[in-house]
């Protein structure tokens, strides 16, 4: 957060940055404050040397993530000092370098307002992302293993904890699912799905180390399935794998249809509201089994 104000009785700039103990939610565009920038200047100041131009180039350098987390690292204002001044060299450095014509950015649409025409043009949003992917296709497994930047060991640690992380909410919701669907859809089908779920996707979407999580809204999608097919006699995989079916027509329709562009649209409201559901229905469900 930076904050700049001019005041009649300075005489020359003040700079105060505050890095904070824990991140803070200060507002609808202040979620996750760990800075707070506070910018004092004379009336009387050159162009260039106004508070709002200072504001700027403080909004430049924090803008980076990995220089942010180098600023938490630091342990004593000397450290924090360097580190500001190194980054504004690196700044400077980069400025001074010719720039490529022609160079585009990595989203097209990141700043362009959201119109009908987008959603028309089939293809065109999944043709895109193939031609900024493609060619950063294989540094998406190399990176980390060879080059002069490999960490083999930050390397395997993040697999092996990914691995953990992803691997006990698959046993706990595939614990819930083997209650719910009564042994039809147990532990050892959830983490073999999950898992050439999550080979599919990492291949596909040059992200090695992601794989799709099992969550919480899928168990309680599943139990009412499995509501559904005792109430109509139905067959539990089969109506399940047409479910699957359908939502995939559904995805695949999305994706030709450009259908994600409108993630532009939601805020952090809506992740927010969806955790209180999901609360919700299993503060219910623990409810009523503390009644029976």
């Amino acid at each position: 957060l930076c904050s700049s104000c001019n005041v009649k009785s300075l005489q020359r700039r003040h700079v105060c940055i505050s890095r904070l103990e824990r991140p803070q939610n200060w507002g609808e565009n202040c979620c996750e404050v760990r800075y707070v920038i506070l910018i004092l200047a004379p009336l009387k100041m050159k162009s260039t040397k106004t508070a709002m131009e200072l504001g700027r180039t403080f909004a430049t350098l924090f803008s980076d993530i990995s220089f942010r987390q180098k600023l938490l690292e630091t342990k004593t204002q000397e450290e924090f000092k360097e580190a500001l001044v190194f980054q504004r060299h690196q700044l400077t450095a980069a400025n001074q370098q010719p720039t490529a014509l022609g160079k585009e950015e990595t989203d097209p649409r990141s700043h362009k307002p959201l119109k009908c025409k987008d959603f028309f043009k089939a293809g065109r949003g999944i043709y895109e992302d193939l031609c900024r992917r493609l060619p950063l296709y294989p540094s998406d497994f190399t990176d980390g293993i060879v080059g002069s930047n490999k960490t083999l060991l930050k390397y395997m640690t993040t697999a092996i904890f990914l691995y953990i992380a992803i691997l006990l909410p698959a046993i706990a919701f595939g614990s819930l699912n083997d209650e719910s669907t009564r042994g039809e859809l147990d532990v050892r089908k959830t983490i073999i799905g999950q898992s050439i779920g999550g080979v599919i996707y990492s291949l596909f979407a040059g992200s090695p180390l992601v794989i799709p999580l099992t969550t919480a809204p899928l168990a309680i999608f599943i139990s009412v399935i499995r509501g559904i097919c005792d109430d109509y006699n139905l067959d539990f995989p089969a109506f399940y794998a047409c479910i699957g079916l359908w939502n995939c027509l559904f995805l695949i329709l999305g994706g030709i249809f450009n259908v994600s562009l409108l993630m532009k649209l939601f805020k952090r409201s809506t992740e927010e509201v969806i955790a209180l559901f999901i609360s919700i229905a299993f503060v219910v469900d623990a409810v009523k089994g503390t009644v029976k």
